[in-house]
């Protein structure tokens, strides 16, 4: 992701969301500080969707 993130934005530091549906997505956010939003129910985390169909819920997590 910070690779990525790099290549993508020069000199700027972004925000961004990842959206994932395991422990490591969680673990590699938590660690790299990105805001992550669980997809389905794998595991437990306090921002989390089932799926994309209820738009208002995930345009609400990152912040639209």
């Amino acid at each position: 992701m910070k690779i990525a993130e790099k290549r993508a934005v020069k000199e700027v530091r972004l925000s961004f969301t990842y959206f994932g549906d395991g422990s490591w997505d969680l673990n590699a956010c938590k660690a790299l500080g990105v805001n992550f939003v669980l997809v389905g129910d794998r595991v437990k985390h306090s921002q989390s969707i089932m799926n994309f169909e209820k738009q208002d819920e995930v345009l609400a997590y990152i912040g639209l």
